[in-house]
């Protein structure tokens, strides 16, 4: 359970370092990504290693790795800086996103959790590499490869003195996650396929929420007489006249106020007196 616990620490220490950046780019997803940082953070902490690795400027070393992360992290912080400011209400949209759709984060942490664990269970009945015929032991070499080489393109293990002459992004990736989580190659291996089944769940996940949510709203809209929201656009409308009896519209279709407040609710956060100061955050 140790290597089990130390692959789920090490990705969510890369999702923790893109998830303001994908809660601004993904923010009109009903998700805002949340299921996509982990594998987005593992992609691009990766991809800056290898960048500046193949370039000359980084050494291909846990040093390296971390100084990726700082350096991803930092941009993820910069761009996504109205996630986590204080806005004019005094409150940081970001946090208070995760504390509205707190069981969305835990249905995503859960299944991710359990979908490492459980496919790391099955692995455990069959852990060695010669089931898979002569791959597996190509796939071994070239983390060990990877893991021994202080520079990209890595060495090769076929041909001494020689780069690998294959497509290897994705044994760099793992080849972080073992550094970083501190096992030996061989085990993290194992858990490495894991990794990437959890991966696969949980975005694919995050895909069908996303959609199933968009499609709920339609389904919303049609309940209530006012027409679905034709590509994409939901139009909005209240009239306040003179005499004081206002009139609510959704996408020209007439209704009350009540129904306006509650499809805010699937939407924004603007019904007190007081809360449009929340329209001057930029994430708004």
């Amino acid at each position: 359970m140790i290597p089990v616990l130390s692959f789920w620490f090490t990705v969510q220490l890369l999702a923790l370092a893109v998830w303001p950046l994908t809660w601004r780019w993904l923010g009109a997803l009903p998700s805002r990504g949340y299921a996509l940082a982990k594998p987005l953070g593992l992609l691009l902490v990766c991809y800056t290693l290898w960048l500046l690795g193949s370039l000359g400027f980084l050494r291909n070393s846990a040093g390296g790795l971390l100084f990726s992360w700082v350096l991803v992290a930092g941009i993820a912080l910069w761009l996504g800086r109205a996630g986590w400011r204080r806005d004019a209400a005094g409150r940081r949209p970001l946090l208070d996103w995760l504390a509205a759709n707190w069981r969305l984060v835990a249905a995503v942490e859960g299944l991710f959790f359990v979908a490492l664990a459980g496919w790391a269970f099955v692995r455990s009945y069959s852990p060695e590499i010669t089931t898979a015929g002569g791959e597996k032991f190509m796939e071994l070499m070239f983390l060990n490869g990877i893991l021994r080489s202080p520079q990209f393109p890595p060495l090769d293990p076929w041909l001494s003195g020689f780069a690998i002459s294959y497509y290897y992004f994705g044994y760099v990736m793992l080849a972080a996650l073992t550094r970083l989580s501190g096992l030996a190659p061989a085990v993290a291996f194992n858990v490495g396929l894991a990794a990437w089944f959890a991966l696969t769940i949980t975005a694919a996940f995050g895909v069908a929420f996303d959609m199933a949510a968009a499609e709920g709203l339609d389904a919303w809209l049609e309940e209530r007489g006012a027409e679905p929201c034709g590509e994409g656009q939901l139009l909005l409308k209240r009239t306040l006249p003179a005499s004081g009896a206002g009139r609510q519209f959704i996408n020209g279709s007439a209704c009350t106020l009540s129904a306006l407040a509650e499809l805010g609710d699937r939407l924004v956060d603007l019904h007190g007196p007081h809360d449009h100061q929340s329209l001057f955050s930029r994430a708004a």
